[in-house]
């Protein structure tokens, strides 16, 4: 049996009661975040590019807004049960009824490879993971794409956790989104995997997407102004860029 301990119960407790009662106040509308390392992190000393964008969608709307970060399958939970206003970063086709959501235009693109060893050949077709051991990232979608019987499909909580498990040789492939990836090599000194950038297993526009309140419909509408804004002053292009997050 798992023991957790009382601190950790208990902050897990309180956060779910913060998330209550953030969404009853329809001053503040709240956004779930999905913490990753260096691209939306919770952590100061590990700052993303999409930190400073929700620094600048402060600046740019007139709406209160609060990041609560959470794993993305908790994320994605709590928007459908709406317990939570919007999900940052998230894509409207990828969402439960997204007839009753609103998004944003996009403000980047995000888009899965397969990850392998740099001593195994690279991974350029689905057929080629037949018979394969692939790691998938827990509450991440890829366009509804369903792996066969022939691939024993494991799930991770993190790359970093996915990345061990192929160094370990516990897995044969990986799949993660870019930019995601990018951050979580920053933490380490040298990779041992290679991909084919031109097999893209799923495509899709990074956005802000809420339920379809008029506050929130408002906010949307804000943010689009602050997203066309950012792109014609050159200063998304900026900020990705700076960070190695080209879109």
């Amino acid at each position: 049996m798992i023991k957790y301990k009382k601190s950790v119960v208990l902050s897990f407790l309180f956060c779910i009661q913060s998330v209550s009662a953030q969404t009853l106040d329809n001053t503040v509308i709240s956004i779930a975040a999905n913490d990753s390392d260096y691209l939306l992190s919770s952590k100061l000393n590990k700052k993303g590019p999409y930190n400073y964008l929700v620094d600048k969608f402060k600046e740019k709307t007139s709406a209160a807004f609060k990041l609560i970060y959470f794993p993305p399958a908790r994320s994605a939970k709590l928007l459908a049960n709406k317990q939570i206003d919007c999900l940052m970063p998230a894509n409207i086709n990828q969402v439960e009824q997204p007839e009753q959501h609103v998004a944003s235009i996009a403000f980047n693109y995000a888009r899965a490879y397969v990850f392998t060893k740099n001593n195994r050949p690279v991974i350029q077709s689905f057929a080629a993971l037949d018979g394969k051991i692939l790691a998938t990232r827990r509450g991440y979608h890829y366009g509804g794409i369903s792996f066969g019987s022939s691939i024993k499909s494991v799930q991770t909580n993190t790359i970093k956790q996915s990345i061990l498990m192929l160094e370990k040789e516990r897995i044969d492939a990986f799949i993660a989104y870019s930019p995601d990836i990018l951050g979580t090599l920053k933490d380490f000194n040298s990779i041992d995997f290679h991909y084919d950038k031109s097999f893209v297993i799923h495509q899709q526009a990074e956005q802000i997407v809420c339920q379809k309140t008029q506050q929130n419909k408002q906010f949307i509408k804000e943010l689009n102004q602050a997203i066309t804004e950012l792109k014609a002053s050159g200063e998304l292009d900026f900020i990705l860029k700076q960070t190695n997050f080209n879109r």
